[in-house]
Order: structure tokens, then sequence, then C-alpha cells
């Protein structure tokens, strides 16, 4: 989380320092998100197969974009939001096995095209680039079944920072003229798990999530 902290800092250092144009100005955005996301892993083992789900959850976010002219503007975003998490292994009684939500945190940087649709609404698209800070993911066994096993109580394994990228398109609805308004967006991002400790060759889950968001909007 503190990687992600200072990112975003230097980011926003670096936008506001960026050159400015007669014509630029400011949008704030503050949003919730809804993830979806269908990553799986398939291992298959002597006797056994390991399956992890993943799906999505509900989260919150803001960002916020400098323009410059009436087409162009380049906008830092971060939001943060849980990934729900299954897992099943055959051969086993893994009901006894909870399973942990883990954070997925990603910071990006966008650049978005505007295009006029009229007074009444902004449309903007363009690419995103950033990276992702996940949390840690738990699994807690049930004692008695730990104790025929022999295993631990519960293993976490800490998931290792990525670079995420993608795409997004989004709307801006203005109220009147006080520069608030209605905010929507979907983006796509390219992610993927591993843990800190992984071997090369080791498994990853693509968890590439397609995010929805909604919310405000401040133009000034």
């Amino acid at each position: 989380m503190q990687r992600s902290q200072i990112l975003v800092c230097l980011l926003l250092a670096l936008l506001v320092a960026l050159p400015s144009v007669a014509e630029d100005r400011w949008t704030v955005r503050f949003f919730g998100t809804d993830l979806k996301t269908s990553g799986s892993l398939r291992d298959a083992g002597p006797g056994q197969t390991l399956e992890v789900d993943l799906s999505g959850d509900i989260g919150f976010g803001a960002a916020i974009e400098r323009r410059y002219g009436e087409r162009w503007g380049v906008e830092l975003s971060a939001l943060t939001t849980e990934v729900e998490s299954r897992i099943d292994l055959t051969g086993l009684n893994f009901e006894a096995v909870d399973v942990t939500d883990f954070r997925f945190v990603p910071v990006t940087l966008g650049l978005n095209y505007h295009v006029d649709v009229g007074e009444r609404a902004d449309f903007y698209f363009g690419p995103l680039v950033g990276h992702a800070t996940y949390g840690d993911l738990e699994a807690f066994v049930d004692a008695v079944f730990a104790a025929d096993l022999g295993l631990g109580p519960g293993v976490r394994v800490e998931l290792e920072d990525d670079i995420v990228y993608g795409a997004q398109v989004g709307l801006d609805v203005p109220v009147g003229a006080s520069g608030w308004g209605f905010n929507s967006s979907l983006r796509y991002l390219v992610a993927e798990l591993e843990g800190e400790d992984s071997e090369p060759g080791d498994s990853t889950i693509d968890l590439d999530p397609l995010i929805a968001t909604a919310g405000l909007s401040y133009r000034f």
C-alpha cells in the first residue's frame, strides 16, 4: 500500500508540473466501482485437482484529469476494491478451508481523447498504464482437518505487485453551470497474480478485471 501512495504523489506532482496551455483546465472525479473478473487457475496433480476461482466486488476510487485544449487530457486515477477467491480441491474435503478475499489497488495514468458531443455530455476514451498493489491471500484450515492431514492452521501467500495496462471509455454529464456533474466509465486492465516467492514456471492467475465506475465529477 505504501508503494501506491508514493506513486500517487509522484504522478500527481508530474501532472501539476506539466507545461500549461492557455485552455487547460481540471476535472476531479469521485466514484464507486464494480469489478468483474473470471480469473481462474487449474493445477492437476496425482489423485487431486486444485482449482482457484476469482470474482469481483464493489469498491471506490478517485481521479484527477488535466485537460489540454478541447481534445486531450492526462488523468491520474486510483481505486481500491476486494477480489473474492474460492478454492476447490478434489479428493479432499475442502469445505474445511476458509479463504480470505484480497485487496486490489491499481494506480493508473491515462491519456484521454475527448469527443465533442455537445454541451450536454463529454465522452472520452484512451489507454491506461500503471502499477497494482495486491493484499495477501490467506487460507485458514479447520484445526481437526489440519491435524488429520498434518497441515498447519493456515497459509499466507504474499502477492507480488505488478505493472498493469489497458484502456477506458468514460462520460461526464454536467449539471448546469455549477461545474458539478455525473460521471461513469468502463475500464479494462491486464493484470496478473503471482506469489512473491514464485519460481520461474510456477502457475499464475490472470485477473484481467473489467471495472465499471459511477459517481460525481467537478470541473474547474
